[in-house]
């Protein structure tokens, strides 16, 4: 009896390191910064928490190395709550592939990345996210259009705005904001805009 228990637990835990975990509802790479530093995203479910999470990398031909340690608790009772985290120096020669360790058993999907990727439907991105006030948005902007930030509370009041703005990217130097959900838009000469949600804490 008591082995047909260990084999049953050490069957579902192969099963677990195999799935995504419930607790996260996406995981995703991106490159960033001219395509020289890869941005680590992940959203924990609404009523999901953590702690110290690991983020593992491995290249085609190696096992999984943990590379950072996100040092706090995660997630939220109430609301589902989205982070980030930057790789300075991932792999540019072949193809890396990454993995978001829970704890001992539980871990992401494996997300695939290598540098002839671009944002694709991941028209925008906001790192770290959450942040003080000082955050950075990497932007889809194939044309080069000038552009305007335009920053909303969640109620809909627009509460900042900065315009005629040039290239990819746009750093945020935005301390006064109070701890809270913002939107954030970037809206294009031509009137296309992305959109995503800014996080202060």
């Amino acid at each position: 009896m008591k082995k047909l228990l260990l084999f049953c637990v050490l069957i579902f835990t192969q099963i677990l390191a195999f799935s995504q975990s419930e607790r996260l509802l996406s995981f995703s790479v991106v490159p960033i910064d001219n395509d020289q530093k890869a941005l680590v995203k992940w959203t924990m479910s609404a009523g999901s928490t953590c702690s110290d999470v690991v983020i593992e990398r491995r290249g085609s031909a190696s096992d999984f190395q943990e590379i950072y340690v996100y040092p706090s608790i995660c997630g939220d009772a109430d609301s589902a709550i989205s982070y980030t985290w930057i790789d300075p120096n991932p792999f540019k020669k072949f193809t890396s592939f990454y993995r978001l360790k829970l704890d001992e058993i539980e871990f992401s999907l494996v997300s695939e990345f290598n540098f002839n990727s671009k944002l694709g439907d991941n028209k925008i991105v906001i790192f770290p996210n959450p942040n003080d006030g000082f955050f950075t948005v990497d932007f889809a902007n194939p044309d080069n259009e000038k552009y305007n930030i335009i920053i909303f509370k969640s109620d809909g009041a627009q509460i900042f705005s900065e315009e005629n703005l040039s290239g990819k990217s746009y750093s945020g130097k935005l301390s006064f904001l109070n701890d809270g959900v913002y939107i954030l838009r970037v809206v294009l000469q031509n009137n296309d805009s992305r959109t995503i949600k800014l996080f202060i804490r």
